[in-house]
């Protein structure tokens, strides 16, 4: 099923509004290790509200890449925890020019999923996590979903076909052979990429996708190869206004996760 949306005509947001505005947000109120490597740890936010709440993992993008870690998402985990949903933004394991980092990334946000769904605090409700993922974060997002229980993936410029997205030549393309490890055209890597590859995947869990016709890193052909996601398609939405809870994108993702938290629970 599928839905296209216009998006406001104002200016994309660059990723320096996204770090400046996560330099000002409201830290988080924990930070737990779900591991003993340093990148394994995760920020968690709670709600005001003494009720228990939604949990939503908010899994980073950044290509990938060491260079861009967990911080950058600050100000969209604040919205959602102003929201009433307590948030939980798993780090892990990242790929450089030197140093793949497959499958440890994926590892690293399987076990961080399964250290929240036994994490026990009273502003937990006991239902299993709703997952957002943000552009390499929704392809981790998507892959860990086939791993452990969770109640729905949302894929924000989501990375669905990691084959075709790393034989691109764009910065975000290269990484992704960075972290496989491997060329894409590498005969004896195409297990790995088979592994690394959601549109590969058995998906037994409801899919949402939101992305934009004006997405200049994740193209929106890679919102199209999961048969049995929802799909909304913006059209002017740059790839960080999916993270910059001012902005029209963001407001589709609030709209997402409301309707999937009303939704009636079914057996």
């Amino acid at each position: 099923m599928a839905h296209a949306l216009p998006t406001s005509r104002a200016n994309q947001v660059p990723f320096q509004t996204i770090v400046t505005a996560s330099q000002q947000a409201a830290s988080a109120d924990e930070r737990l290790r779900y591991g003993e490597l340093s990148d394994q740890y995760g920020l968690l936010w709670l709600p005001q509200h003494p009720s228990p709440a939604p949990v939503v993992v908010l899994v980073h993008g950044g290509c990938w890449l060491q260079n861009y870690d967990v911080s950058h998402i600050t100000a969209a985990a604040a919205a959602l925890r102003d929201d009433g949903y307590v948030v939980w933004a798993p780090e892990y394991r990242r790929a450089s020019a030197e140093q793949s980092a497959w499958p440890q990334a994926l590892d690293d946000v399987v076990e961080a999923i399964e250290f929240i769904k036994t994490h026990a605090h009273s502003a937990l409700n006991s239902e299993p996590p709703i997952v957002v993922g943000h552009s390499a974060g929704g392809h981790l997002a998507l892959l860990a979903s086939t791993k452990t229980a969770v109640t729905a993936v949302i894929g924000l410029a989501a990375i669905t076909d990691i084959t075709s997205y790393a034989e691109g030549q764009s910065g975000c393309q290269q990484a992704a052979r960075w972290l496989m490890g491997a060329d894409v055209n590498d005969a004896n890597a195409n297990p790995s990429y088979q592994q690394a590859n959601p549109r590969l995947q058995a998906m037994n869990t409801t899919l949402l996708l939101i992305a934009s016709a004006a997405d200049r890193i994740v193209p929106i052909a890679q919102a199209s190869y999961l048969k049995d996601a929802q799909v909304t398609r913006l059209t002017d939405a740059g790839h960080f206004d999916f993270i910059y809870p001012n902005s029209t994108a963001w407001q589709q993702l609030r709209v997402t996760l409301r309707r999937i938290t009303l939704a009636p629970a079914t057996d």
